[in-house]
């Protein structure tokens, strides 16, 4: 039976069995460090034994297969951000396990080269050398003052700007970070931070047998923050851009942050205007044949030791 256009897409999906779980994991980074405030990182040692985990219970699958039908359970693997441990500690364990994966960069902290504002600002509040025991900035409007004596209310002090920011167009989270560093007296650009890749590291990562890179916005902002213009632009043009990086086209792209109330109707229609076959977000669920293109949701993945990896994908993959 012939199974081409349409109509023998839709004869195959009935004879298939729709019995078995697709779903897509949501990483960020992978290597030893130990700070780790956002809990975006996974050590290597945990990464590998989440891979064969994967490999016990179900198919890894490149993310551009999840929505055509399966026989047996899938798993997508897909990274957010554009950090540098992507291509340096990741991609080679990926390579190693034969895992295929996706790469969601974010154009903007790529080019510039100096970190994600996040890392910037924990860098700043927890790390500068400075004098002072107290900040007082404004952020987002509001007056916000708290106490740097101690390393305990450094990491307070900064998960308050961090939570009042978060949320801002990226021209106010900017606006914060310079506050913050004037009042601390701390160059921006002096900081260590968590490196990205650069431009033509995304060039080799995309050159990988098993990594396919994706668009994740030009400056990662929360999308439903912005009007219809800038939305457009950050959807639009972060395609383009990664594109000229490339040289192929960029289907695929993640909503910054992922979370149900980070991107809007507006976002997904953009996303589907601009020519992305898929996009993801960071809603928990499973795929399934009702599943929106440009809605796929995901599950975010920690730095759990493999017993509690396995008890968490089993449920999640039904088996």
């Amino acid at each position: 039976m012939s199974v081409q256009g349409p109509l023998g897409q839709r004869l195959l999906a009935r004879f298939v069995p729709r019995s078995h779980t697709t779903i897509v994991l949501m990483y960020h980074r992978v290597g030893p460090e130990e700070r780790d405030l956002q809990h975006l990182r996974v050590r290597d040692d945990r990464f590998v034994e989440h891979l064969a985990t994967m490999r016990r219970y179900a198919d890894i699958v490149p993310l551009t297969d999840v929505l055509t039908p399966a026989r047996r359970r899938r798993v997508a693997i897909t990274f957010d951000d554009g950090y540098a441990d992507n291509l340096h500690v990741a991609e080679p364990l990926l390579a190693q396990h034969d895992a295929p994966a996706t790469v969601f960069v974010a154009i903007d902290p790529v080019e510039a080269g100096n970190g994600f504002w996040q890392d910037q600002l924990a860098a700043l509040v927890l790390d500068g050398d400075h004098r002072r025991d107290r900040l007082d900035v404004e952020v987002a409007g509001e007056r916000l003052q708290a106490d740097l004596g101690s390393p305990e209310q450094r990491e307070a002090a900064y998960r308050a700007v961090h939570t009042r920011v978060r949320r801002r167009p990226p021209e106010e989270i900017v606006a914060t970070l310079d506050a913050v560093a004037a009042q601390l007296g701390v160059p921006l650009d002096s900081l260590d931070v968590p490196p990205t890749l650069q431009p033509d590291e995304v060039r080799a990562l995309d050159a990988s047998i098993v990594v396919d890179v994706g668009s994740h916005t030009l400056r990662h902002p929360f999308l439903s923050a912005l009007d219809e213009a800038a939305q457009r632009r950050e959807i639009f043009e972060s395609r383009t851009r990664l594109e000229a990086w490339t040289g192929r086209p960029i289907t695929t792209f993640a909503y910054p942050y992922g979370v149900a109330e980070a991107f809007d109707d507006t976002s997904v229609t953009l996303a589907r205007e601009a020519g992305y076959r898929l996009a993801v977000t960071g809603v928990r669920g499973r795929v399934t044949r009702f599943t929106s293109p440009h809605r796929i949701p995901r599950r975010f993945v920690g730095d759990w030791d493999a017993d509690t990896f396995e008890r968490r994908f089993r449920e999640w993959i039904g088996a």
